[in-house]
């Protein structure tokens, strides 16, 4: 399978067509009132994170009012995911070891996937295999970051979470227009960047970032989601954006069990920043899928 750099060519005739239908696409989303949200726990222990007087003993107090994200949580933390020799046996326990971003991160992971679980299967795309795509993306972002020394462990893993939940919203409220993504790619072997623009005015990137300001995600996390294609190639991007940007690549390209394209675009400026790590992909790659699996069994449990 192939890698290829991304050179984007708009066409002005497009643009201006987009142009008109972007506005009214908006006024629909901004219509959907149940449009989900995050749990009142994620967005207090979020909040309170801003605080640098608040006490950990505080911010597990918040955590512990839902169990199911405890239970998830130190499930994660006691994973060979962390590593840690001794037991971690309370959320308090996890915040004094990893620190309040770490914890912030896991529930806003851990609350994403269970706020974006869509029960059943809608025609053209399955929940449980996007989740897959997603978490695996975070695994490759983590050994990425963790192989260059960049040192976003704080905030990796959870933008690799996190980078596609615009395809969630065009999956259940506007399904005709991502059957028809669904059906462009695979007729006519594109990836899924590529169809999207022939049905949707806006892609989903960009509605994902619509959906992750709504929600008031930190800033690094936003980014990612809105620019982890469209702007790969600005050297203003913070190179968190290149490294989900590449690891989604990767994964598409070594990882998918059904991909209709053998080719995923990798900008220019993500293979500057990650040349050694893409180059010899096929080599360590293949190393990630248990971890990968070991992440999806401790998320995805329900």
């Amino acid at each position: 399978m192939a890698l290829t750099i991304d050179n984007q060519i708009t066409n002005d005739s497009a643009v201006k067509n987009k142009t008109v239908t972007v506005e009214k696409f908006l006024q629909q989303l901004d219509a959907i009132h149940e449009l989900p949200t995050l749990s009142t726990v994620a967005l207090q222990v979020s909040r309170m994170l801003q605080d640098i007087n608040i006490s950990a003993q505080d911010v597990a107090k918040i955590i512990q009012n839902d169990q199911s994200i405890v239970t998830k949580m130190l499930k994660l933390v006691n994973s060979a995911f962390f590593g840690f020799s001794t037991k971690v046996s309370s959320v308090q326990h996890a915040l004094m070891l990893l620190g309040f971003n770490t914890v912030r991160n896991a529930v806003i992971s851990i609350d994403v996937i269970n706020v974006l679980n869509i029960k059943g299967r809608i025609k053209g795309f399955d929940i449980s295999t996007f989740w897959r795509h997603a978490v695996g993306v975070a695994v490759i972002s983590r050994y990425l970051d963790e192989a260059t020394g960049h040192h976003y462990r704080e905030d990796v893993f959870t933008a690799g979470i996190i980078h596609d939940i615009g395809k969630v919203v065009m999956a259940h409220y506007f399904s005709g227009q991502f059957q028809a993504v669904w059906e462009t790619m695979h007729c006519e072997q594109l990836n899924f960047w590529e169809a999207e623009h022939r049905h949707f005015p806006l892609n989903h990137a960009e509605i994902g970032a619509e959906l992750a300001n709504r929600w008031h995600l930190p800033e690094p996390m936003r980014n990612v989601i809105g620019r982890h294609h469209t702007s790969a190639n600005n050297e203003s991007v913070d190179n968190l954006v290149y490294i989900v940007h590449t690891a989604d690549a990767l994964f598409h390209v070594f990882l998918e069990d059904d991909s209709p394209t053998e080719d995923w675009p990798i900008s220019t400026g993500a293979r500057q920043l990650l040349k050694p790590q893409i180059r010899s992909a096929d080599k360590w790659i293949t190393g990630l899928r248990k971890e990968i699996k070991e992440a999806c069994q401790m998320l995805m449990e329900d």
